[in-house]
This record gives C-alpha cells, structure tokens and sequence, in this order.
C-alpha cells in the first residue's frame, strides 16, 4: 500500500470470538465496499501474539479521495441493511479510524 500519496486511509480493528469468524465477516461484506467505494486494495492484518489484543482482525486500506467514501458509508441504506446487519449477526464489532496524510 503506498503511503507515500495523498489518500484517506482506514484502519478497522475488528473484534469477535475468534479469528475464523472475524475473517469470515470481513470476506463476506469485503465485496460491498468494492462494489459501493471501488475498494481495491484491503488488507486483512492480525496483531502480534505477544500483544494479547482483544482485536483478532485489523484491516487496512486506502482510496484516492474522501469522496470515494463519504456518500457510502455509513449513509447508505445497504450499509446498514448488509454490513451493520451481518455485523450484529455475527457479533462482530468493528472500530474504524479513518485519517490522511498531511
């Protein structure tokens, strides 16, 4: 991922019961973000084992520009309706931080 051009950046440390399920949500609603943000490049990561973290997924990823993302989510009906609605169904929590470089 190059981080060396301008973009908006995501970082979505997510949590669930265990590694295989958090992946199996993340590949699952993976398609709507290409399909409603053109998406191309996410990045599933795990965090160390030494760092006992409560997250098992961290997904990485980066677009061009905001507006790739503004009217998508989380504004869009289908956000909710597929994303949001397979998170809960799958209790998984995602906590998304979002930045550009300056």
């Amino acid at each position: 991922m190059d981080h060396t051009r301008d973009g908006v950046f995501l970082f979505n440390f997510f949590y669930a019961d265990s590694l295989a399920q958090n992946l199996g949500i993340w590949e699952y609603t993976a398609g709507w973000f290409v399909d409603q943000t053109g998406l191309d490049n996410s990045c599933p990561l795990a965090p160390e084992p030494e760092q006992n973290s409560d997250y098992t997924v961290i997904n990485h990823c980066r677009w061009d520009h905001l507006r790739q993302i503004r009217p998508s989510f989380p504004f869009k009906p289908s956000f909710k309706t597929y994303i949001e609605a397979n998170f809960n169904a799958n209790q998984t929590a995602p906590i998304p931080i979002l930045y550009t470089l300056a």
